[in-house]
Parts: C-alpha cells; sequence; structure tokens
C-alpha cells in the first residue's frame, strides 16, 4: 500500500513538472513570438517612414503604457491566484472598466495637453492599451485554469494581425494615425473573437454586492499598480526628457536602441522562470546553500550573455543598426554599446529580482523602485539636456546601476529570512 502510495505520488509529481515545463515553453513562446512583432512594427515604421514616425509611435506608447499599466491594478496576478472564486466575472469586469475608463480619460487629458498634432495618436494607442488591459484580464483567468496555451495563442494572434496590418497600412499611405487605427483594431477583434472565451461565467445584472466586490478588486490591485508602474518609469523617463529637449525623432532612434534590452530581456526572463520554482523550494526548506549555488550560476550564465550583447554592440552594431533601422539610426551606433551596458546591468538586477521573490519580498521592492525613479528623474534632468542621446544612455546606465544595488540591499538585510 505505502509503495503505491510512493508511486502515485511519483507520478503526479512527474506530470506537475511536465506540465510546468509545457506551460513554460508556451509562455516563452507567445512572448518572444509577440516581441520580435513588436519589434518589426519599429522596423516598418523606421525603414519605410524615418525616425520621426518612430518618434511619434514611442512617444504615444512612453505616454499612455505606464498609464494603462497602473491602471490594470495588477489583475491578471490577482485573477490568477483567485484560486477559490472569491469574486464573481461581474464585480471583475465592473472594476476593469472602472479602471479602464479612467486610465483612458487620463490619456485624453495628457494627449490634449500635447496638441493637435499629436492629439489623435495619443489617443489611439491610449485605446490600443486599454484594449490590451482587457486582454491582460482574460489572461488571467486562463493561468488560473492553468491554460498557458490559449495566452500563447492570443499572444501570437495579436502580434502578427497587429504587425501586418500595420505594415500594409503604413505602406498604402505613410500615415502614422490611420496605422495606428488599423493596429489598435487588430487588438479589439482579437480581444472580442478569442480573448473573452477565456471566461465562460456571464455577467449578471449591476447589484451592490458586485459593485462593493469590484472596488475590493481595485483596492487590492491598487499596490500591485503602482509597483508596476515605478517598476518601468526608469525606461520610460529619459524619453521624456529627450523628447521635450532634443524632439521627436531622437526619441525615435533611442527608442529603436532601447527595445533591445526588451529582446534581451525574453532569454532572462526564461532562466527567472526557470528557476523561481527551484529557489522557492530551497527557501522552503531552508536550503541557503542551494539557494546561493543556482542564483550565482544563473547569475554566471547572464553574464556570459552579457559579454556577448555589449561585443555585439561595439563590434557590429553599427552595420546591424543599418540594416534593422536604416542610415538615419547606425549614424548614432556609438551610443548602442552604452545601451548594452545598461541591459547588462538591469538584466543581473533582474536575477536578484527572481531570487527576492522566491523569498516572497514583495513590500520592500517599492522603496527600491522608487529611488531608482528619483534616480532616473535626477539624472535624466542633468544629462539629457546636455548630451541628447548619450545622455538618455547614460541615465539608463545609472538607473539600472541603482536597480542592481537597491535589490542587492534588499537581498542581503532579508538574506535570514
Amino acid at each position: 500500500m505505502v509503495k503505491q502510495k510512493n508511486i502515485a505520488t511519483s507520478v503526479y509529481n512527474k506530470n506537475r513538472q511536465d506540465s510546468f515545463k509545457k506551460n513554460t515553453a508556451w509562455m516563452m513562446f507567445g512572448n518572444t513570438y509577440y516581441a520580435v512583432c513588436q519589434w518589426m512594427v519599429l522596423v516598418t515604421l523606421a525603414r519605410l517612414g524615418g525616425a520621426e514616425d518612430v518618434g511619434v509611435f514611442m512617444l504615444a506608447l512612453s505616454i499612455t503604457g505606464p498609464i494603462v499599466l497602473f491602471f490594470e491594478f495588477g489583475m491578471r496576478t490577482i485573477l490568477a491566484t483567485d484560486v477559490k472564486n472569491e469574486k464573481d466575472y461581474s464585480a471583475y469586469f465592473v472594476a476593469r472598466i472602472a479602471a479602464s475608463l479612467s486610465g483612458f480619460i487620463i490619456c485624453l487629458i495628457i494627449a490634449l495637453l500635447y496638441g493637435s498634432s499629436l492629439f489623435w495618436i495619443i489617443m489611439i494607442i491610449g485605446l490600443s492599451k486599454t484594449t490590451e488591459s482587457f486582454s491582460q484580464m482574460y489572461y488571467g483567468y486562463a493561468l488560473q485554469q492553468q491554460n498557458h496555451k490559449r495566452i500563447s495563442i492570443s499572444l501570437v494572434m495579436r502580434g502578427t494581425a497587429s504587425t501586418i496590418i500595420l505594415m500594409l497600412v503604413y505602406l498604402m499611405t505613410k500615415d502614422i494615425t490611420v496605422s495606428a487605427i488599423a493596429y489598435t483594431a487588430s487588438w479589439l477583434i482579437t480581444l472580442i473573437l478569442y480573448d473573452r472565451n477565456n471566461v465562460t461565467e456571464k455577467l449578471h445584472l449591476l447589484d451592490k454586492d458586485t459593485i462593493k466586490n469590484a472596488w475590493l478588486v481595485i483596492l487590492s490591485g491598487f499596490p500591485l499598480g503602482t509597483t508596476a508602474l515605478l517598476g518601468v518609469l526608469g525606461l520610460y523617463i529619459p524619453r521624456y526628457f529627450l523628447e521635450r529637449t532634443h524632439g521627436i525623432a531622437d526619441l525615435g532612434i533611442f527608442s529603436s536602441m532601447a527595445y533591445f534590452i526588451t529582446v534581451g530581456n525574453i532569454v532572462v526572463y526564461a532562466l527567472g522562470q526557470a528557476i523561481m520554482p527551484a529557489l522557492a523550494r530551497n527557501h522552503a526548506n531552508g536550503e541557503k546553500e542551494k539557494f546561493r549555488k543556482i542564483v550565482l550560476f544563473t547569475f554566471g550564465l547572464v553574464c556570459i550573455i552579457d559579454v556577448i550583447g555589449i561585443s555585439a554592440a561595439y563590434l557590429i552594431g553599427k552595420p546591424v543598426l543599418d540594416i534593422m533601422y536604416g542610415p538615419e539610426f547606425s549614424a548614432h551606433a556609438n551610443v548602442l554599446p552604452f545601451v548594452a551596458i545598461a541591459a547588462a546591468i538591469t538584466y543581473l538586477a533582474n536575477i536578484i529580482g527572481y531570487a527576492i521573490n522566491a523569498k516572497r519580498i514583495f513590500m520592500a521592492q517599492a522603496p527600491a523602485q522608487l529611488i531608482i525613479v528619483i534616480v532616473s528623474i535626477l539624472g535624466a534632468w542633468y544629462y539629457v539636456p546636455l548630451y541628447g542621446l548619450n545622455g538618455a544612455a547614460y541615465v539608463l546606465i545609472l538607473s539600472s546601476v541603482t536597480m542592481f544595488m537597491s535589490f542587492l540591499g534588499v537581498y542581503f538585510i532579508y538574506r535570514k529570512r
């Protein structure tokens, strides 16, 4: 009987490991494919238009992205962990509508402040990010059901449709605003035809309990939204200063180079997802030496990636930029190595972040991220007006070093936990 129980436990653990590997593979594939598709959007705008159109598109994303991210209130995470279904679909849906509407109104106000030349593109991209916030909610349901495949398929559909449609429309019209409308429409179609099918539960009539539960969802998500906002601002702050002081074209050039950080982070994300379960088990079992060895081993792997990335930026950065974006961008290839250095430090900081998360140290991360934002603002205020593109890259390095030191500080302060 005991032997049969041990066999059953062994089979269960193996099936769970296989399921985890499949889910990780699906998420890795979907996120990689989607990131490449978004990169192709930048390549299309750069090759067919130029740095100014890339700058317009990236300014709209840089403005609306953090706002919508905050108003997502971490609903994807809340839903994924609501395994007891403490709140019904109607409460989440009402919370999502209220939060998304609030975020879109703020995007609209900022668009009005930028004036007629940028109003429509900011508003349209704001609408696309708002649409994405609903998709994120439905992804939460898919995660709750351990159905990572649906998320991956959605990312492939959304990435493929938006990239191809934007390419075709931009090729025909050379109008960034019209192209953004087509881009947004493809996201909306994916949401309506596919993403919402993650939920089989029906909406019921709005009542006091639904409104109360929706408010509780928003309150519980506020800290998650704040943390997410602080987490991305360090990347966007140099862009705001660059656009204000040196113009939209320089923003386009810098954003195109900075996207290499996102592409490289896919590999680091995969490593992080791979080590997190093992780190969490080691921490729970008090196996500090095993925990430390995994972190150091992963650090070593990331250092190899960093050396390759920085070397490539120095040795072949100019021809790569010329092939991908064109001569207008490759003329500033001297900036790319600095971006690569910032990326290298950021990747190492992210590994420390995974170690901190494995120890379930969450609240202490918010002050660390606030420090990063403050340093980024001060650095951008000083360096960007003086040095332009190079200055923006210096700020990225400064922010990444601050991130590394802050996370390292949190790790050692709580090392006995």
